[in-house]
Formats: C-alpha cells, structure tokens, sequence
C-alpha cells in the first residue's frame, strides 16, 4: 500500500501470539491514520511522525485468518490502486516463542543428532518458523536465503533453522494443539552483551563491555578498520568458508581441528569495531530491534559461551539482558528457558576450564531472576566439541520446563538441585530437590563428585540412593569443614537423574 510499509517480520503464513496484546506496527506517511483488522477484531492508531503501531486485543488460537491494514489521509480513505489496504493472508494465531544465543541456539537442524529421524517425519503444517537475518551493521547486504520470510519444514530454509527451536516446537505442538511460531534471532559467537541495549550496560561492572570494545579499537584508523572488515566479511560469505565451516559443525577431532587451524591461520578476520558483529550492543539495534515488541509467548536462551572470560559477573549480564529484552517487548513478565553450559575439554582454540563460574552464574541467575527457569545438560557434553549434537534432548528439556511454568501441566521439568548437605561421621549426606519419584543412577558408579578435607581428597567406600538423597560413606573422614564438588569442571559426565531423566545441576558446597 502507496505510503504504508509493516515491520519486515509481518508477512503471508505469519503467527500470532494468543490470550495476549498483540502489536503490529510499521512505516507511513507522517499523521496518517490507520485501521488494522484481524478476524473480528479491529483497531486504528495515528502515526507518530512516520511511525505507527497498533495495539490488537488478546485473541484465541486461530487458522487461516487475513490481517489488513488502512489508511486515512485527512478525511480520504485510501482504496485502490497503491492505496488499496496492506492484506496478508494465511495467518495464525497461537503460541510464538523467540529462539536466540548463539552457535548452539543457532545450530542447524541439518547437523543435529537425529536429522534423519527428523526429516523422514510428516511436515506439520502448524509448525512455522521465522529466522531474523543476521546483520552485523546497518547497511551492510547479505545473500541470506534461509531468513527474513516465514516457511514450515517444507521449505528449503527448514535444514538451516535453529534445531533446538524447531523440535521444541514439536513439542509444544503436539500438547497445546495450536499453531506454534518460532523466530530464530541468533548468531554464533556472541557475547550477551551485543544483544542489550547501551543503556543496561553503562553502570559498573557491565561497563567493562565498552572499555573493552574501545581498548580493542585503538591504534587503527577508521578507514583501516573499514577495509579489513570489508575483507573480513566478504570471506566469511564465502562459498568456501561456508563449506568449511559446515565440516566444523558436523565435528572434527582435535588432530583435524588442528590440521583446521593451521590450513585457516591466514584467513582474513573481522577487526572489533563498528562493523563487528561481537561489539556492545550491535545485534540489539540490527536485529533485535527489528522484532520487538513482536509479541510472543517466552524466549529460549542458550549462550555464555563467548563471556566465560567475565563468568563472575555473567548473573548481572543476563539481568540486564532479561530487563533491557523485557521493556522492548513491552513485557515486563517474559519468561526466558536458558540453557546450562555444556561440558566440553578442547575446541579449536577454546576450552572449557573457565565454564564452571559460569554455570554457577546461570544457576545464579535463574534463582534470582524472576520468570527465568534453567535446564541442565551436564550429561551431554563431548571433549573434543563445544557444540553438542543432541539437541532434540535439549528441545525435549525445555520443553518440559515449559509446560510445567508457562502451561501448569503436572511434569516435572527442573533439574535435580543439592539443597542441603549433612555429615555425621563418616557419613555424608546430600538431598536434592526436584526429584520426582527418586533418583536414579546411570550406571554403577557415580561420577564427577569429589569430597575434599583440608586440601586432601576423602576416598569414598560406599554410595546410596534414597529417593531425594545421595548417602556417601567415606573413609579417612575427620573432624572439621569438609568441600564438596560435583560436576565442577570443564568436562565431566553428569550420571545422576531424576525420575524425568533430567541429570543433576552442578554444586560445590562446604559442611
């Protein structure tokens, strides 16, 4: 329509949240006026400048609906031609959550564990997705194929979207019975903070982020920066990057990921500065913003990879991140699912010895933070890989999360959490919370648990389950503190369950 653009997000086979406001909002001439319909439900606004958003009332699950948009200028109803009203068809109404973090948020589908099971699967057509094109600074042109328009597994763009997002859409699918949307909004890499606003970052200790970008930024030019990030980016569009990076995805060993590093040691690279996609605040502006206040059901988050250099105080960065998405969408209850950082020993030129005080940091968040609930995935790690390939389990966990926080369904989701330690003599004691009917060991031996005294490492003799508790008899116990540590390290393998099959958070506790 002659004068009227939407949000790029709002198109054909497009999903509306239900049983909550919902915003459509765009571009037009300066004070026009404007109607917008949806089924029964109708709305108009005026434009502030060249801006305009309408405000739907909450509406239930709905198929095949047409949203229309029109405009008044002055008392003129546009009509026909170029004015004739904005209509998008094939529309439905029901759950929409936003998928976003970074590389294993953004994970394939075509690289997860069972994308052959997946693909042979029946395509539902209730099921669609939406990936946010990942730009890294305005103006800057991607061939991107797989985003910017919604599809459902049909499309070519299903192999490339978020494998975590999509199964957990499945399952919400097959227990509420509605449509379900899901937007990817991620990209590999990403420190948290390229995701929050500037303002959420300026006080201490968050200001750490932009002292750093500007430390990174001196002793080049502008130009300099300009030119290599040019070269930067267009070998990173590459075809053979592209195809590179694909055999990365799917695992390497360490000797081949070394033989990687050696054969890529001259590649071109992407300067931080104004044209990277890792700087403060960047992704907030050229994606995120490009969907807020898209409204939508709760967020899955499954990033902290790239922060563990700033583990300590990664509580207070998702705070500001849940605070700062919260006001853009106009939602001060939104829920966030996140995900608790994979074991992993050596990637690339990574490792996971710094992962410990973040975890504890996440475990941190989702206990202070309101509205945030934490899954753990201490049992699915890989040495030799950053990325875990079974994401449909990782779907299949926060889903239940879901169902048991946003749906009220009687699952247990929480994974089982040390809540008190006791030790009387020789024995220790450990009950945990969020255990169901018990729990259970996979296997004969329980592993990554550690007991400490006075720098010495307690042996120990016998092991016990009792529904809620972990009975440890231990050897050359004595009097005094005594430290406790389970799954506190890069890598371990978490064999501790509940009745939901969900494994044991990590802890480290003294009693």
């Amino acid at each position: 329509m002659g004068g009227v653009k939407l949000a790029d997000i709002f198109q054909d086979s497009m999903v509306l949240q239900r049983d909550k406001p919902v915003y459509i909002w765009g571009e037009c001439e300066t004070g026009m006026e404007l109607t917008v319909r949806l089924g029964k439900q109708e709305v108009s606004c005026t434009a502030e400048g060249e801006n305009f958003c309408a405000k739907l009332p909450p509406m239930p699950a709905a198929r095949g609906l047409e949203l229309s948009v029109s405009a008044k200028r002055g008392d003129i109803l546009t009509g026909s031609g170029k004015d004739a009203p904005l209509i998008l068809h094939d529309i439905s109404i029901g759950d929409v959550y936003l998928a976003s973090g970074q590389s294993n948020m953004e994970y394939f589908l075509r690289y997860e564990a069972h994308f052959d099971e997946l693909r042979r699967e029946p395509e539902n057509p209730d099921i669609h997705m939406y990936n946010v094109p990942r730009i890294a600074y305005e103006g800057q042109e991607r061939k991107l194929c797989d985003s910017g328009y919604w599809f459902t597994k049909g499309s070519k763009a299903w192999r490339s979207f978020s494998a975590i997002g999509y199964v957990f859409a499945k399952y919400i699918q097959e227990v509420t019975g509605v449509p379900v949307g899901i937007i990817g909004c991620n990209w590999g890499g990403t420190p948290a903070a390229a995701w929050i606003s500037e303002e959420y970052l300026e006080k201490s200790p968050l200001n750490v982020f932009e002292q750093e970008y500007e430390l990174a930024m001196q002793g080049k030019s502008k130009l300099e920066i300009e030119k290599e990030s040019k070269e930067g980016w267009d070998f990173e569009d590459s075809y053979r990057q592209q195809m590179d990076w694909r055999a990365m995805m799917y695992g390497l060993t360490l000797e081949e990921q070394e033989e990687w590093i050696k054969e890529h040691g001259q590649d071109p690279v992407i300067p931080m500065g104004p044209y990277h996609h890792r700087r403060p605040s960047g992704l907030y502006h050229t994606m995120v913003s490009r969907i807020a206040p898209y409204t939508v059901k709760g967020v899955l988050w499954y990033q902290g990879e790239s922060d563990d250099i700033h583990g300590d105080i990664y509580d207070r960065t998702f705070e500001a991140l849940v605070d700062c998405w919260r006001d853009a969408w106009r939602d001060s209850e939104l829920p966030f699912f996140t995900v608790q950082l994979a074991p992993f020993g050596k990637w690339m030129e990574c490792n996971g010895e710094l992962y410990p005080i973040v975890r504890e940091s996440q475990q941190k968040a989702a206990k202070n933070i309101p509205g945030v609930y934490m899954t753990s995935i201490m049992d699915l790690g890989m040495y030799e890989d950053i990325h875990p390939k079974e994401k449909s389990e990782i779907a299949r966990r926060l889903a239940l999360l879901a169902m048991e926080h946003l749906y009220y369904l009687p699952v247990l989701g929480e994974c089982p959490e040390m809540w008190e330690m006791v030790c009387r003599g020789s024995r220790l004691t450990i009950v945990f919370r969020n255990v169901g009917d018990g729990l259970a060991l996979d296997g004969c031996r329980l592993k990554a648990l550690e007991v400490w005294q006075n720098g010495e490492a307690v042996s120990i003799t016998d092991m016990s389950l009792q529904k809620d508790k972990l009975v440890l008899e231990c050897a050359n116990l004595a009097d005094g503190e005594v430290l406790v540590e389970f799954a506190w390290s890069g890598y371990c393998e978490v064999n501790l369950y509940n009745s939901m099959g969900l494994p044991a958070k990590p802890f480290r506790g003294r009693v």
